[in-house]
């Protein structure tokens, strides 16, 4: 217990702290407990397909190993939405004192740095860092009672891009205005790429939306379609970690090139632990 952090706050924000963390943490176990029992399933099923693969001696497999894949990374990504969505808010957050500066403390000091997402404000562009976002081609996850979540309901890193945004240090002096006509730019960075390219995600296939809304909810005009283009592109290097690079510019600017975005990157992660 020393490890931890004590400061006084009033009992009543205590108590309801106690009470949502107890919560969370059952429902937390459950969904764990879930995840668990599902990939035991699957990894009994999966040995018996492996040997069957293994064993086939004909240059084409009747395999149902497709099915059982989009079987696993659909319980995979049902449980980090669900996890997702129960860590999304600090406990109690509507009971705290000053519920705004207590979400922005949570985002600044437990889910940014969990979450990877980095942005940054300078005087040419908005650079915004999230890991590699999810493809949308992906069938629809299978959820509790009958419910499924379509790849649209994946809000993953929508709260963490747009809070970090707000956390700049340079935030509140910021002209937005400039970028009510804007340039999105999705610069997809792989470390490597896979032998088989068929687990390569194309461009524009990547799950944006949520993230997009995030970043223009802080500028005019927002994504309206005569006030925003959008860009793709992709590079394998490892000058930068791997994921992905957002980078939004005002249309009388233009674009910033691959190269500029990464050598951007680079002199921030720099800044950082190696990665």
């Amino acid at each position: 217990m020393s490890s931890y952090i004590y400061h006084t706050i009033p009992q009543m924000e205590a108590d309801a702290v106690q009470q949502c963390v107890a919560s969370s943490i059952h429902k937390a176990r459950k969904i764990a407990d879930n995840l668990r029992f599902r990939l035991k399933v699957f990894e009994s099923d999966w040995e018996i397909e492996q040997s069957m693969i293994r064993n086939c001696g004909t240059s084409e497999v009747f395999t149902c190993a497709q099915s059982l894949s989009d079987e696993v990374f659909s319980a995979l990504r049902f449980a980090c939405n669900e996890l997702n969505a129960l860590s999304n808010a600090p406990p109690a957050v509507e009971l705290r004192t000053d519920p705004e500066a207590e979400k922005k403390r949570y985002y600044r000091t437990v889910v940014l740095p969990q979450d990877q997402v980095e942005s940054h404000l300078t005087d040419d562009a908005i650079f915004v860092r999230t890991p590699m976002l999810w493809s949308r081609n992906n069938r629809m996850v299978r959820g509790g009672k009958g419910r499924t979540i379509g790849p649209e309901k994946c809000t993953v890193y929508r709260d963490s891009v747009y809070y970090s945004i707000i956390l700049d240090p340079d935030f509140q002096g910021y002209d937005f205005s400039k970028f009510k006509k804007k340039i999105i730019h999705y610069l997809y960075i792989y470390r490597d790429l896979p032998e088989n390219k068929m687990y390569l995600i194309d461009n524009d296939n990547h799950e944006t939306k949520h993230v997009t809304d995030a970043i223009v909810r802080l500028l005019p005009a927002g994504d309206t379609p005569l006030n925003c283009n959008f860009y793709l592109s992709a590079q394998v290097t490892d000058l930068i970690p791997e994921g992905t690079y957002v980078t939004v510019t005002a249309m009388d600017h233009g674009m910033l090139s691959d190269t500029d975005i990464i050598n951007f990157w680079r002199n921030m992660t720099s800044q950082e632990e190696p990665f």
